[in-house]
C-alpha cells in the first residue's frame, strides 16, 4: 500500500506542522498535474474529431 501511495503522491521537501497537511498538499499537486494532462488529451481528441472525422 505504501508503494501505491508513492506512485500517486509526490514527495515534497517542505515540512508541515501536520502530516495530513503534507499529504493534502502532495495529493493536490498530483491532482492538478493530472487535470492539466487530461485537459490536453481531451482538447487534442476534440480537435482531431472536429478536423478529421466531422469534415
Amino acid at each position: 500500500m505504501e508503494k501505491l501511495l508513492r506512485d500517486f503522491i509526490s514527495h515534497e521537501d517542505r515540512q508541515y506542522n501536520f502530516k495530513l497537511g503534507q499529504l493534502i498538499a502532495s495529493a493536490l499537486t498530483g491532482f492538478l498535474a493530472g487535470l492539466v494532462s487530461a485537459s490536453i488529451v481531451w482538447m487534442l481528441a476534440l480537435y482531431y474529431i472536429n478536423s478529421f472525422v466531422l469534415s
